[in-house]
């Protein structure tokens, strides 16, 4: 996959969770990876999505597009990453994996609210 393809359809994958979040507060987020024909996010949440919803979506991401938010990568503790994310069962799995695996540090992108 082409390098700059592969950081847009990740931050796309950001810009849909950060809609999601904020259209449906109580998702729980896992992780969303650019892959070789778009991207996804894995996220569980007590609302069944239908097609009505995907404009509403759409809609939110284009408005955050237009905002401007910037990306930003952060390299954290996994101390300071089971903070950030106490809240996030499927991230919690994810840090607790790493810190078996003995990894001191952990990258997340921050997208304003996400």
């Amino acid at each position: 996959m082409d390098y700059d393809v592969e950081i847009i359809r990740h931050g796309l994958s950001h810009v849909m969770a950060s809609a999601i979040q904020k259209l449906y507060p109580d998702t729980k987020f896992a992780g969303g990876p650019a892959i070789d024909d778009g991207f996804y996010y894995d996220f569980d949440t007590a609302h069944r999505f239908n097609e009505d919803d995907f404009p509403k979506i759409e809609k939110e991401m284009r408005d955050l597009i237009k905002s401007n938010g910037r990306f930003e990568k952060q390299e954290i503790s996994i101390v300071e990453a089971k903070k950030i994310f106490a809240d996030q069962t499927f991230k919690l799995e994810w840090i607790a994996d790493l810190a078996k695996d003995k990894e001191a540090k952990v990258s997340i992108y921050k997208f304003r609210d996400f």
